[in-house]
């Protein structure tokens, strides 16, 4: 029988590898995939491990698609349903290749599939043209989203959860347009706990939605503002997806307590008008060694604590672990993320850690952003594989993880 890409390269690394602090009675099943210890060691729909399915499985599928399909049984296509891709403008092209090639293969590798960033900054050219009206966006979250909802409905099958608004925090400081009660524009400073919003042209990151309007209202005695897009979609979402289970995602800042507050109260505000919101999800984008402060856990611990009490599930959407160096040249990145690769992995195993003692209490999944190390800009995002698709140290310290709070079924 031949033997896959996957198994290979774990045949090759685990003849390097050290385990740690793996449960003895269970250390034989450390070469096992990620899917089949979640399987094992997990009872059904208790905990999921996945990550994002990039494009070039779509355009030009290889080994290493082979491998993710293997490794994970959660898959959160990275772009495929986002508006940028689907529909650019009124009466585009609906494309729907790449999402319905994601859905295939899920059902066919027996994976459930997150639909990832629907109305989000991930947007079309036409979105953020400074001429677009109120009007124009409003139609467009209509035409665009009723459809991407009615056709994740269609394939519930497999699709579990459906990102209905994505980065609607600024995420970190920059200028922007900000709109105040009367939706007049002038140019503010957006801090990482403001509403994102447009900026002046078409080519800059931002979050045209806001143009909208907001919605002032009374809540438990607080004044609250709301972005109107959010309650669109919201409601789109409750209408045309009553399968699948609906999730606010947000920044990797999401723990920062300035907005995690804000995000408490709108979400019971929402399910207050009757609003079904089924979980949050935190962008976890963090830098190597995000473990070593007291505050990160516990405001991360206090995140899936508030989850729980409040019948929401908490989700990981987006791993990665960012390393320090900039601007490194592509001939040394790859020493360079051998020479971090106890830190990163001390970094995903404390994450995936905090995540398990949270089991059914709030906490249901954990997503990478990306499976390999790659450079992005001046910046160098490590994975739980070298580009080349050989596991790290992380690779082996998550499954330590794993295998340590799991019980056989």
């Amino acid at each position: 029988m031949k033997k896959s890409f996957a198994s290979i390269v774990l045949s090759i690394a685990l003849s390097v590898s050290t385990f740690g602090n793996t449960p003895p009675n269970n250390s034989e099943d450390i070469d096992l995939p990620i899917s089949s210890i979640v399987d094992k060691y997990y009872p059904a729909g208790s905990f999921y491990f996945g990550a994002s399915s990039k494009r070039m499985y779509f355009v030009n599928p290889d080994e290493k698609a082979d491998q993710f399909f293997t490794e994970f049984s959660y898959n959160t296509p990275e772009n495929a349903f986002k508006q940028v891709v689907v529909y650019q403008q009124p009466d585009s092209k609906w494309n729907s290749a790449e999402y319905l090639y994601f859905i295939k293969k899920a059902r066919e590798n027996k994976q459930l599939i997150r639909c990832h960033g629907p109305i989000s900054p991930q947007c079309s050219r036409w979105i953020m043209a400074d001429e677009r009206t109120p009007e124009e966006l409003d139609k467009m979250i209509d035409d665009y989203f009723t459809k991407i909802c009615k056709e994740m409905e269609a394939n519930k099958d497999v699709v579990k959860w459906l990102d209905v608004v994505n980065e609607v925090f600024s995420g970190s400081q920059q200028k922007g347009l900000g709109y105040d009660g009367k939706e007049t524009e002038d140019v503010v400073v957006y801090k990482a706990d403001d509403w994102f919003g447009p900026k002046k042209g078409d080519k800059e990151w931002q979050n045209p939605y806001t143009i909208l309007g907001f919605e002032h209202v009374q809540f438990n005695g607080e004044d609250l503002e709301i972005p109107k897009y959010v309650l669109k979609a919201f409601k789109i979402a409750n209408k045309y997806a009553p399968s699948v289970k609906l999730i606010w995602n947000d920044h990797g800042k999401t723990t920062n307590p300035k907005i995690i507050e804000k995000l408490k109260k709108i979400v019971l505000y929402l399910r207050s008008t009757g609003l079904r919101i089924d979980g949050i999800g935190w962008q976890a984008h963090v830098n190597i060694g995000w473990e070593k402060s007291i505050d990160n856990i516990k405001n991360l611990e206090s995140e899936i604590d508030w989850c729980y009490q409040n019948k929401l599930e908490f989700h990981i959407t987006e791993l990665d672990v960012t390393l320090q160096e900039n601007n490194v040249a592509k001939s040394d990145q790859a020493e360079v993320f051998k020479k971090s690769h106890e830190e990163q992995a001390n970094t995903f195993g404390a994450i995936t850690e905090t995540v398990l003692k949270k089991l059914g209490k709030g906490a249901v999944s954990i997503n990478l952003w990306t499976m390999y190390d790659h450079a992005e800009g001046n910046r160098l995002f490590a994975g739980l594989f070298d580009e080349n698709g050989i596991p790290n140290p992380s690779y082996y310290r998550v499954k330590e993880v794993l295998l340590k709070y799991g019980t056989i079924k």
